[in-house]
Order: structure tokens, then C-alpha cells, then sequence
């Protein structure tokens, strides 16, 4: 527990009353961490005496947001044809969907940013990377609440005739990665297709910076690397 959160003394409607820290306020419960035990518990508001409620409301405003547990998954589209008659060339055209529901039936989730990047790799050199596409959205539901984030779609063409002499390269599209944040920044969650960024991610935090920082049409090769 977050050892700021502020300590308050808690009166039912019998008088009863328990030392506590306090965890988050919602419109009917409060959740609170005893300081004798460090056992968590929700207590209904109506339970507590109207002095005690008021106080409650007010020391929620000063509590770090609390974030419910999501459900998110990622519905994406790929359509490639050939250009301009071409064998070899071809170009692909990408939609995604974020698909998000709240677990949670009592606790309503904040402002989240979704920062949302599509990733090319070169077909000439595949230790090469670029962005794509960047795209971003934010979103708050209610509790056991559900929504949908549509990305605008965005293409790419390449030469699929990688080992041929005369390969003009071109990005072939790689995978994509959907970073939610708070407004404040703080990654809450990542939702990606590809294995590589997302171990390298966990290695090497600093890669989190690089990636937020990046954007379309930017080189992503050091990104990609260890």
C-alpha cells in the first residue's frame, strides 16, 4: 500500500470506529487498509456516519488515482495486393481496434492515454526497422463499462522479392504495439503483436522513453536491438 495515503479514523452508524488507511472513495464504498493488520476491506457508505463520509470524499480528492483491472485485446486487418500490376511489389493496408472492457463493477478507470505505433521492417536489410504509424486516443469507462478505440488505417509497399538482384526494398509491416499511460505518463499496460519489442521492453526501461518519443516515419532500428 502507498504508505502517503492518508490514515483516518472510521465511524459506522453504531459508533464502531477503526484506524485505517484510506485506498480510494467510490460513489457507494471506501476502500481501506486497517493499520493494525494490513487486512483490505470495503465498507458501504451508508454504513458510516455522515461526518465520517464527508471526511472520506474530501481526503479522496488528494488519493492517486486507482485503475481497474482492464480486459484489453487488439483486433487487427491486413490486405496486401500487388502494385500497379507488379509481381513482386506489393502494398499492405493496416486497420486495428482496441477492444477495452472494465472488470471491474465498482470502480470507474481514470484517463488513460493510448499511444498506438505500426511498425515496418525493411526488406532489403531486416535488421532495419521503421514507425510506420503513430496514432493516439484516451479513453475513461465507468464502471463495467466497455469500448472500442478504432486507429485510422495506414499502409506501406515493399518488394516481396527479397533474395532477387534488383530488390528495391520497401517496409513490410512488422507489428504494432498499443502503450496506455496515465496523463501524467506512468505505463499502465502494453498491448503488442511482437514478441521482440515487448522482452525488450522489459529489459532495457530506457526503450519505453525512446519509444514514446518516437514517431511516424522514424527510424526504429535501435529501438529493435538489443
Amino acid at each position: 500500500m502507498v504508505k502517503a495515503n492518508p490514515v483516518v479514523t472510521v465511524v459506522n452508524l453504531k459508533d464502531q470506529s477503526i484506524i485505517a488507511r484510506l485506498i480510494a472513495v467510490t460513489e457507494k464504498e471506501v476502500k481501506l487498509e486497517r493499520v493494525r493488520d494490513q487486512k483490505v476491506f470495503k465498507l458501504k457508505l451508508d454504513q458510516l456516519k455522515p461526518d465520517t463520509v464527508k471526511m472520506l470524499r474530501e481526503h479522496a480528492k488528494t488519493l492517486p488515482l486507482e485503475y481497474p483491472k482492464l480486459e484489453l485485446n487488439m483486433v487487427s486487418g491486413t490486405r496486401r495486393k500487388a502494385v500497379n500490376g507488379s509481381f513482386y511489389m506489393k502494398e499492405q493496408k493496416m486497420t486495428h481496434k482496441l477492444k477495452i472492457e472494465n472488470d471491474d463493477d465498482e470502480l470507474a478507470c481514470p484517463e488513460i492515454i493510448v499511444d498506438f505505433f505500426g511498425f515496418g521492417q525493411d526488406q532489403r536489410n531486416p535488421k532495419v526497422f521503421k514507425v510506420l504509424n503513430r496514432q493516439k486516443g484516451k479513453f475513461k469507462l465507468e464502471p463495467g463499462g466497455e469500448k472500442e478505440i478504432p486507429f485510422a488505417q495506414f499502409s506501406t509497399s515493399y518488394d516481396s522479392d527479397n533474395k532477387g538482384t534488383g530488390n528495391i526494398g520497401g517496409y513490410k509491416f512488422y507489428g504494432y504495439i498499443a502503450v496506455l499511460s496515465t496523463p501524467k505518463g506512468k505505463v499502465l499496460r502494453t498491448v503488442t503483436n511482437m514478441a521482440r519489442l515487448d522482452k525488450l521492453l522489459k529489459e532495457y526501461p530506457n526503450k519505453m522513453k525512446a519509444l514514446k518519443a518516437t514517431g511516424s516515419g522514424r527510424d526504429a532500428t535501435a529501438l529493435m536491438a538489443k
